[in-house]
């Protein structure tokens, strides 16, 4: 169990990820934390609802090692038809980058990320090191994958282009 200012447990995190998929509108995604990647800069961005317990729309992707909350009629019924199970095309990144894959894959059908706030200190990044053997910082060219996963899903765009208009 982490430790932090509160103590947070897995039930705290799934009740709180349902009751903010309950209140969204039905076309968004919720996780506390999302990512975005800008390819004319090659910078990486952080939006982390734990550090001020903020609120708003991810112009990027969510970054699911804290949590995040998907509705089902997000995915096929079928789950063969379903493109999130089909890698066929896609770059070897995106195998291992699940969370771009994912986002990217429910960007294309219109549901957007959404980051939801607490302000309970829950799960820093810090907490998760050191890293260990399976963690996606331990596979070879780790940051070179995503962003040909990224790449494949077109950087996002549509998003990026609605942060920089939010600005």
């Amino acid at each position: 169990m982490l430790t932090t200012t509160t103590s947070t447990t897995l039930v705290d995190t799934l009740a709180y990820l349902v009751s903010a998929l309950v209140r969204l509108p039905p076309k968004l995604a919720a996780s506390f934390v999302c990512e975005t990647y800008n390819p004319l800069s090659d910078t990486y961005g952080w939006r982390g609802s734990f550090q001020d317990g903020s609120e708003g729309a991810c112009h990027g992707f969510l970054a699911a090692y804290t949590g995040a909350g998907y509705r089902r009629s997000f995915f096929a019924a079928d789950v063969l038809s379903d493109p999130v199970y089909n890698f066929t095309g896609a770059p070897d990144g995106c195998h291992v980058h699940d969370d771009v894959w994912i986002s990217g894959n429910l960007f294309r059908r219109g549901i957007r990320p959404y980051v939801v706030g607490v302000q309970n200190g829950m799960w820093p990044q810090e907490s998760h090191r050191p890293y260990n053997k399976l963690s996606i910082n331990s596979v070879e060219d780790m940051k070179g994958q995503q962003k040909r996963c990224l790449k494949y899903f077109n950087y996002f765009m549509e998003a990026g282009a609605e942060a920089a208009g939010a600005a």
